[in-house]
């Protein structure tokens, strides 16, 4: 993670992450969208915030029907992180 207003480099990591992420407004928070380690599929949706360990980031949903995919993203106002799951069957 890299702070671009001050260049500042966090040491925070967060591996097996879909390219899928949103930024909460409080800018520490971050939303990601996990892969499975094996299938590579989207599983989870989980939230981390800067400064703490990757182990203790918060479960916020998963989706365990592999014939399911998923993604986040925002409403068009800001106002809301969204959770989409959409079936590829």
């Amino acid at each position: 993670f890299k702070n671009l207003d001050t260049g500042e480099i966090y040491p925070d990591t967060v591996e097996g992450v879909s390219a899928n992420v949103v930024w909460a407004d409080d800018n520490k928070t971050l939303f990601y969208v996990e892969n499975d380690p094996e299938t590579l599929l989207t599983v989870r949706v989980k939230k981390h915030v800067l400064g703490t360990p990757s182990k203790d980031d918060v479960l916020v949903y998963e989706e365990k029907d592999d014939s399911f995919y998923m993604g986040i993203g925002r409403t068009r106002d800001d106002k809301y992180i969204t959770i989409g799951v959409e079936s590829t069957v």
